[in-house]
């Protein structure tokens, strides 16, 4: 079909590496709505954990007006994490949900306006032990132009994060979050 896109994207030099395949399939069943694909490799090592995981997604992304966006679906992930407080295998069912509204005067170089990202991620450990969480983020971005010209401009991000559900020890290292440095990671 017309538009249809496969990409590749990789990092495997750094000390994070990862590679994305993504099969888009634009307008699907209706307009402004797409249909992604998704396969995904992650290796990472920090100093609290060592990560090894492959997904699978597929997820819809709607347009629903000139400024907001939703994207749904569901979502495979086969993860091994190592030299942490809860090494072992985890097979989670994630069903991703987002809502993105941007009013910035550009996508790529904003200097006026905002955007504000709501994501929540339900998620079931399929094997035993079973359990379940809920990753929940809010990103926000704020610019404020200095100048009429807007050659200068203000800009701020704040990010708020929670996870409910399951115990600090029961979900995998991996999929926490963490604050601190390249030499010190704090849950």
């Amino acid at each position: 079909n017309m538009g249809e896109k496969l990409s590749l994207k990789s990092n495997l030099w750094k000390e994070q590496q990862e590679a994305t395949i993504l099969y888009l399939i634009p307008d699907f069943l209706t307009a402004n709505q797409d249909l992604r694909f998704i396969l995904d490799y992650e290796h990472q090592r920090t100093k609290g954990f060592s990560e090894n995981s492959y997904s699978f997604a597929t997820l819809v992304e709607r347009q629903l007006n000139e400024h907001m966006r939703i994207s749904y679906g569901g979502m495979y992930k086969q993860l091994h994490d190592t030299r942490s407080d809860n090494n072992r295998d985890f097979n989670l069912l994630k069903s991703p949900i987002q809502l993105r509204f941007n009013n910035t005067n550009s996508l790529l170089d904003p200097t006026e306006g905002f955007s504000i990202n709501l994501k929540s991620v339900p998620t079931v450990q399929v094997f035993k032990p079973q359990f379940f969480y809920c990753i929940n983020t809010l990103v926000s971005s704020f610019y404020q132009p200095l100048t009429a010209d807007h050659s200068l401009s203000l800009a701020d991000k704040i990010t708020f994060g929670t996870i409910l559900g399951g115990t600090r020890h029961a979900i995998p290292p991996s999929e926490r979050f963490y604050a601190g440095s390249e030499n010190l990671l704090r849950g």
